[in-house]
């Protein structure tokens, strides 16, 4: 049933290594040719809007041809954003900040979801850690250029401890679990599915949502390429009215997705998860509504919304750890509460 979601390029932030985000760019000049209408860069994380990718929805809704490519990092949608490939991408906020500080052409329109719990620094039983504080010498596997990486680069920085106390080893989610179950690391900053497979006999000691009460929130959301979007206007309002609409579902009713219901199971399938899992992580999550989102909290109020500062203090963060050279003076131009603002509009010119 999901053959056409596991396109993709293979585990090209693994190429990419520990290089700066200036390598996003490098084949800037490079396009491709599709067949579909839009080809979206999606990663495999438990969200409502999965069960509309599962069903559908979003190609009913627009009357586009999709074609939704997996990437395992927001590195490799960025990058693939850059040269064309794609024209919509799912990114973390480090993954954007890094982006945009390279020059790559986008903006930001949607909130997929505040991060909260659903990332966590898990560490091996065994392995003689207790807290933050006894994670220096211990080798700590993490995805490269993502929100884990920049909360984990700032967690040791709040109990002192130097990158050079510490070995990070940088894996792809997928490499990562192998490497975990190899006990080749004593602790991990990741997402779900792999979260969830580590939590499920190890200890988590720190999660996303501690250091976002510490300053420092991280997100998820979905990024375009301006002129695309501008040439595209009915599908961007449409796009957002479908997954504003599985966002909704699940606010006003989270206890009926179970793991016998079929939104859960569709989710699980695309994330190759357990349904068990989905629902878990769901809860671990928050969705804005789409006033929300308009709001200064997140995408409104230009230089002073929320995440045009977000990506400013992500950028910062990555040049004072060596990940990137250039930090702009602004990051508004990336951010953008127009479509959603369009998409309010036409429902209230409907009604």
């Amino acid at each position: 049933m999901l053959e056409h979601l596991t396109k993709g390029p293979k585990n090209v932030a693994r190429r990419l290594g520990a290089i700066c985000f200036a390598a996003v760019v490098v084949v800037l000049g490079v396009s491709s040719a599709f067949a579909a209408d839009v080809t979206i860069g999606y990663q495999r994380v438990y969200d409502p809007w999965m069960n509309a990718i599962a069903t559908g929805q979003f190609e009913r809704a627009t009357g586009y041809d999709i074609e939704w490519r997996a990437f395992e990092t927001s590195l490799e949608t960025m990058g693939a954003l850059a040269r064309g490939e794609i024209q919509i991408a799912h990114a973390g906020g480090t993954g954007l900040a890094g982006a945009a500080s390279v020059g790559v052409d986008f903006q930001i329109f949607w909130i997929l979801h505040d991060i909260n719990a659903a990332e966590a620094l898990v560490v091996r039983k065994g392995s003689r850690i207790e807290g933050p504080q006894d994670l220096r010498g211990k080798r700590i596997g993490v995805p490269v250029g993502s929100t884990a990486h920049y909360h984990l680069l700032f967690a040791l920085e709040q109990f002192n401890i130097s990158r050079r106390h510490v070995v990070l080893v940088r894996r792809d989610p997928q490499d990562l679990l192998i490497d975990w179950q190899a006990g080749k690391i004593d602790a991990a900053f990741v997402w779900n599915p792999v979260l969830a497979e580590i939590q499920k006999t190890d200890d988590t000691i720190l999660t996303s949502g501690h250091l976002r009460g510490w300053g420092r929130p991280t997100f998820a959301a979905l990024a375009v390429k301006p002129s695309w979007a501008a040439d595209n206007p009915g599908f961007m309002t449409d796009f957002i009215g479908v997954i504003a609409a599985a966002d909704n579902a699940y606010r006003r009713n989270p206890g009926a997705w179970t793991r016998d219901t079929p939104q859960i199971r569709n989710i699980a399938e695309i994330v190759r998860g357990t349904p068990r899992a989905a629902v878990r992580a769901l809860r671990l999550y928050a969705y804005p509504s789409m006033r929300e989102q308009s709001s200064r909290t997140w995408l409104g109020g230009g230089s002073v919304s929320g995440v045009a500062r977000a990506l400013s203090d992500n950028a910062t963060f990555l040049r004072d750890h060596g990940q990137l050279k250039v930090v702009r003076a602004d990051y508004a131009d990336f951010v953008t509460d127009e479509w959603i603002r369009k998409t309010l509009a036409s429902r209230l010119q409907r009604n």
